[in-house]
């Protein structure tokens, strides 16, 4: 527009922490190093994914639409009665299966739970390469009578009003729509502490973090959760407030559009300031 050639990359998630083959890794590699030069900036959802780009990172976090996800307009009973899910607590999960989602260690951390709340169920929201896999190790460990597979949904917010713990068991995240989804419909939250999920979370206020691949931890914080039904429900009060406050859409657009305007005039100095 104004005869500067400005260009822009953004960064979702950490190369490293992703479960990729070596070809795969080298070529993403490779193409990081060939166009990083070329850029005037690189946007990173997170902070954790900015260190790697210590020159020229600014950090603009993801942003929901805050009123696509309204806890009161959702009827909780009638999702778990339309999947066979009428009594007892219900964890959920919501993500493609496969291996990044770690959709297993979700499964054996229900597992874990249920052997001291036993009418606790589960809800997997999501499909993909390891359908199979999920399939196999719900009859594995017996949970056929108490966990439903849903596959791909158009639409998660009721199935997330639904649950009384949301789970993500993810190895890798950048900055998760899903976790700040879960928690604008006031679901207490359990997440693996994974890059930008720290971000997200602050523990024991707005939700709580796990080591990843660490099915009795996820376990135990569930099962803290079902225990105390009053700190759950402070929990997922204070988690919608937390991205009311800093994770909308209209807050990462306006982040967004000063940037675009920043580098459009060519006053590189300024863009620094943009992530402040």
């Amino acid at each position: 527009m104004a005869g500067v050639k400005a260009r822009l990359s953004t960064v979702h998630n950490a190369l490293g922490d992703y479960p990729v083959s070596a070809t795969r890794r080298a070529v993403y590699g490779a193409a990081d190093r060939l166009t990083l030069p070329l850029t005037s900036a690189v946007v990173c959802v997170a902070e954790a994914l900015g260190r790697n780009y210590p020159r020229r990172a600014l950090v603009i976090p993801n942003g929901i639409e805050l009123d696509h996800f309204d806890p009161s307009a959702v009827s909780a009973t009638g999702m778990r009665q339309r999947w066979g899910l009428d009594a007892g607590p219900v964890l959920g999960f919501v993500g493609r299966l496969t291996p990044q989602k770690d959709p297993l260690t979700f499964l054996h951390a229900v597992a874990e739970v249920r052997r001291h709340r036993p009418n606790v169920k589960a809800l997997v929201v999501g499909d993909g390469p390891l359908r199979g896999a999920v399939e196999a190790e719900i009859a594995r460990l017996e949970l056929r009578s108490s966990c439903r597979l849903t596959g791909m949904q158009a639409e998660v917010a009721p199935l997330l009003g639904a649950m009384d713990v949301f789970v993500l068991s993810s190895v890798s995240e950048g900055f998760p729509f899903v976790v700040l989804e879960a928690m604008a419909m006031e679901r207490p939250v359990v997440a693996t502490n994974v890059n930008g999920v720290a971000e997200i979370i602050e523990p024991g206020e707005s939700g709580l973090l796990v080591p990843p691949r660490d099915a009795d931890a996820t376990a135990r914080a569930a099962l803290a959760l079902l225990h105390n039904g009053a700190e759950a429900r402070r929990i997922g009060r204070a988690a919608r407030a937390r991205v009311a406050e800093r994770f909308t859409v209209a807050g990462m657009v306006e982040r967004l559009q000063t940037l675009y305007a920043t580098l459009v005039s060519a006053d590189r100095r300024r863009v620094a300031e943009v992530s402040a």
